[in-house]
């Protein structure tokens, strides 16, 4: 990862701080992967995921690196040319943010700071989650999942945001995984998600089995 820093001054509250937004947002950011189910006596067989970005290692470009250099930050930067981290260890990455809500204001944050990330639009961006954080009254965790054509991608970008509509919010933390560019896909599809799973299976000589889960009773 390649970093730009400014010199290093922690406190021990922003310490914690961090230490407990990257607890949360670890926890948040879960991957595609864990929608697999395992069922006892079934062998897993399946076919390896395949990644067209596998081996992909794309620098920032020139814009990027003049807006990591502005927002007085640390910046660390992923394989696909973005931002990987980004906070500030003498303060806050943003404050005095006016939103009626922390999806809003982190939204605010990203529209702002489209040439950081390299990206046209924060239209594509789904919002996941902007839960409070347990036992606070003010720290939420808001995380974007990125959309092509429609399509959501395993793209995230996750902030720590703390703050009220009232007085203001503040950005202590931000983690992504997003890709640059548009916002659309090239191509069309040409099978749609239930045709592609049943061809596929077809192919491989294997049996389909449905569960349907139609209602409980009381056993006796």
């Amino acid at each position: 990862m390649r970093r730009l820093c400014v010199p290093p001054r922690r406190t021990r509250a922003l310490r914690a701080v961090l230490l407990a937004a990257l607890a949360v947002l670890a926890l948040t950011l879960v991957p595609s992967s864990f929608g697999i189910v395992y069922i006892e006596g079934v062998t897993n067989d399946q076919l390896p995921d395949y990644d067209a970005s596998a081996g992909l290692e794309l620098a920032p470009t020139a814009a990027q690196t003049r807006s990591a250099q502005s927002l007085g930050a640390n910046v660390t930067w992923n394989s696909y040319g973005t931002p990987a981290t980004i906070f500030n260890p003498t303060g806050y990455v943003a404050t005095g943010i006016k939103a009626p809500s922390a999806a809003a204001a982190a939204r605010s944050w990203l529209r702002s700071n489209r040439p950081l990330f390299g990206i046209p639009s924060t239209a594509n961006l789904r919002l996941v989650t902007q839960e409070r954080l347990r036992g606070a009254r003010s720290d939420h965790a808001v995380v974007f999942r990125q959309t092509f054509g429609g399509a959501l991608s395993d793209g995230q970008v996750a902030l720590s945001v703390v703050g009220t509509a009232t007085a203001g919010w503040k950005i202590v933390y931000v983690s992504s995984s997003l890709n640059r560019g548009p916002a659309q896909l090239e191509g069309r599809y040409r099978l749609t998600p239930l045709a592609a799973w049943t061809t596929a299976d077809a192919s491989r000589a294997m049996s389909t089995v449905v569960f349907f889960l139609v209602g409980t009773r009381a056993m006796p």
